[in-house]
């Protein structure tokens, strides 16, 4: 029975692929490079381009962001910024990956926008991965 169920998951995955698909290119960082003269830090990566990524909807958070020493002083205003948080979760097959395993040192570009991968799950027996990406706006 537990051969049926990581053929559902596998099944899935694979459905889930083929429906929702979006090319999706995940950078790996390798190593850094640093210019002694003028202190320019170089960072090298390897790139992984998937051609179909189940990603899921994006969801946006707003929020304020200000200064507990304005609250203590009993202010009228209290000074801040706004800002959005993006979220987006993506299912990533593990045959399209390669060796490879993802952390959160990776970065992931979906319609040319950058996101930090910021949580993976293992999906059973390393069929794929749950990725976990956000990224931060502010609001202007």
């Amino acid at each position: 029975m537990f051969k049926n169920n990581l053929r559902q998951n596998k099944l899935i995955i694979y459905r889930l692929k083929r429906n929702f698909g979006q090319t999706i290119v995940l950078k790996k960082p390798i190593e850094n490079g640093y210019n002694l003269q003028t202190g320019v830090v170089t960072r090298d990566y390897t790139l992984i381009t998937i051609s179909r990524a189940a990603v899921l909807p994006s969801e946006v958070v707003r929020s304020f962001s200000y200064d507990l020493s304005y609250i203590a002083a009993n202010k009228n205003f209290t000074y801040g910024g706004l800002f959005d948080k993006d979220t987006r979760n993506i299912l990533i097959d593990k045959k399209d990956i390669g060796s490879h395993s993802i952390d959160n040192s990776w970065f992931c570009t979906i319609s040319d926008v950058e996101y930090i991968i910021t949580a993976s799950i293992y999906v059973e027996q390393l069929a794929g991965y749950l990725v976990t990406c956000s990224r931060t706006d502010n609001s202007g």
